[in-house]
């Protein structure tokens, strides 16, 4: 241990020495290699593409003034806990299409100054618990395009300023339900062309100022109707080429600043178990009715046709009953339709409150409780 120890802190001391030689000599030397500029705040930016050098010896080579850094086309299999000692001043890192395969904690741990950190087409399969609890100040992480299956517990443990996280183009199937727990300033989601099924009912538990998801063209069946009780402030939600038959009107309630639902490529069964959802997206004074889009796959009588064109009334329930005697068996089966009568308004300690009478012909039950509260809107 103490052996491993002594070979990573000469590995630092080699390293700021060459640093230090070569800052002066070097500069012009990089600017002909790469591209330097400086942007409009006044930071310096170096960009390298394609990177011909070995990533230490680029590294090594680099003033500490300099606020970002751009690296495509370069190939450095494994990111060390050593790799960018020399440049605690950057603000901005971009690490793309350079064959990164493993990355080690502690890796980016001399960045404490690093605002937004781009490690998009690699090629790691996972990532090691804590590798980025050192960027506290880390406002946007962008991780599109590697081989990643799972994001467990603890992969973004100190992240608590990340705004922005971009997870889109991987593997994904698994989610745990606390991956995003220490995330608690996200705002914008991305996790577009995965292959999520399923997510946990409590995945946004603490993601309270949460402003936009996105989760097109997954394998996603459906949603709990919790999944987003714990965001208030979410606007936009994209689900566009999934496998979701229904959603609950519950999914949204609370929800007050949504906006925009997108559901198009999903093929709905549009039965009475639609018709709260449905009912809500006519309803909802906030949401922009051109932005919520979906159409219905099933029943024949429906197919094809946009959620909001369905009437109240199509919206039913067949089922089929089987009755067993010393006859031969006969089926018998029944329509049961959803009706929503004496929609009305009522006020109660300044809220309005919508109330919706829903029975079934024929047999005069509900499927949810009579005057079922399906959301509360604050008065204007």
């Amino acid at each position: 241990m103490a052996t491993n120890r002594q070979a990573i802190i000469w590995k630092h001391i080699q390293l700021f020495i060459l640093a230090t030689s070569f800052a002066a000599a070097t500069g012009q030397e990089l600017c002909e290699e790469c591209t330097c500029d400086t942007t409009l705040n006044g930071v310096k930016k170096l960009a390298c593409q394609p990177v011909t050098k070995a990533l230490e010896e680029l590294i090594s080579q680099i003033p500490d003034e300099y606020g970002e850094l751009e690296m495509r086309r370069g190939n450095f299999p494994t990111l060390t806990n050593y790799s960018f000692v020399s440049l605690n001043n950057l603000k901005r890192l971009v690490i793309d299409n350079c064959n990164v395969k493993t990355i080690e904690v502690g890796a980016f741990a001399s960045l404490k100054n690093l605002e937004e950190l781009e490690l998009k087409a690699n090629d790691f399969f996972t990532l090691p618990e804590s590798v980025f609890e050192d960027l506290a100040r880390l406002k946007k992480l962008t991780l599109a395009d590697n081989l990643l299956t799972h994001l467990t517990t603890d992969i973004f443990v100190g992240l608590t300023n990340l705004e922005i996280l971009d997870v889109e183009r991987n593997f994904l199937e698994d989610i745990s339900y606390d991956s995003f727990s220490s995330l608690t300033s996200l705002k914008q989601l991305m996790l577009n062309k995965n292959m999520i099924s399923s997510l946990p009912s409590t995945i946004f538990e603490f993601n309270q100022q949460l402003e936009e998801v996105h989760l097109n063209k997954n394998k996603l069946q459906e949603l709990h109707p919790m999944t987003f009780n714990t965001t208030p402030l979410l606007q936009k939600v994209y689900l566009e080429e999934n496998k979701i038959t229904t959603l609950s009107e519950q999914l949204f309630v609370g929800n007050n600043e949504i906006t925009v639902v997108s559901l198009t490529g999903n093929l709905f069964t549009c039965n009475c178990e639609m018709a709260g959802f449905r009912l809500w997206m006519e309803l909802d004074e906030t949401l922009k009715t051109a932005e919520v889009n979906g159409k219905c796959g099933s029943p024949d009588s429906l197919k094809g046709t946009d959620l909001l064109d369905v009437p109240h009334a199509d919206l039913v329930c067949t089922t089929t009953t089987t009755t067993t005697t010393t006859a031969p068996t006969s089926t018998t089966t029944e329509t049961l339709h959803t009706s929503f009568l004496n929609i009305t308004s009522h006020s109660h300690d300044g809220s309005k409150w919508m109330h919706v009478d829903c029975v079934y012909l024929r047999s005069h039950q509900c499927s949810r409780t009579a005057h079922d509260v399906l959301e509360q809107k604050n008065t204007d």
